[in-house]
């Protein structure tokens, strides 16, 4: 632990009051320290919030807008509807995810095959069935879209073929 030394202090106010001298003891090579009247330091402080407030309400700003932008890409906060082939369906819901090992809901991925259809990727025979055409259509919209690849149709690959079509 360090500790320190400090000499005694005493305060002295000059003749027009704006401002505070604290005189250090009388050792030898102690300097005297000027402090700024009240009014000086409240005003100083007053600038010291501001500046704060303004930097602490622009990084507020821009964590919010990470946190949205982050939300869209990743999928959303779990109440969005979207439509598809006239059915209103929430993307967030793993229910209603399409592709290898998952559900597969017939009329999910009716509503996939329709969307790739309508977006010229062939998706074959819209049958309703999960099969390897679907898939390579779903892969192809995934790299054109800038979509993370991985043949699902999760929540961002089905706000991706809602919204051309929206």
């Amino acid at each position: 632990m360090v500790t320190a030394f400090v000499p005694a202090m005493s305060f002295a106010s000059d003749k027009d009051n704006t401002s505070t001298k604290a005189l250090a003891s009388d050792e030898p090579g102690t300097k005297s320290i000027v402090l700024p009247s009240p009014v000086k330091v409240w005003v100083l402080e007053r600038i010291a919030e501001n500046i704060f407030d303004s930097i602490f309400s622009k990084v507020f700003d821009v964590i919010v807008g990470f946190l949205e932008r982050s939300s869209k890409l990743f999928g959303g906060s779990g109440t969005t509807v979207i439509k598809i082939n006239g059915h209103e369906f929430n993307p967030d819901s793993s229910a209603n995810w399409v592709g290898n090992g998952l559900a597969n809901k017939r009329i999910r991925v009716i509503d996939l095959q329709t969307s790739l259809k309508k977006l010229r990727f062939n998706p074959g025979s819209i049958d309703g069935y999960w099969g390897r055409n679907t898939r390579s259509a779903l892969i192809n919209v995934q790299r054109w879209y800038g979509i993370s690849v991985d043949g699902s149709c999760g929540p961002r690959t089905w706000r991706t073929l809602s919204a051309p079509l929206s």
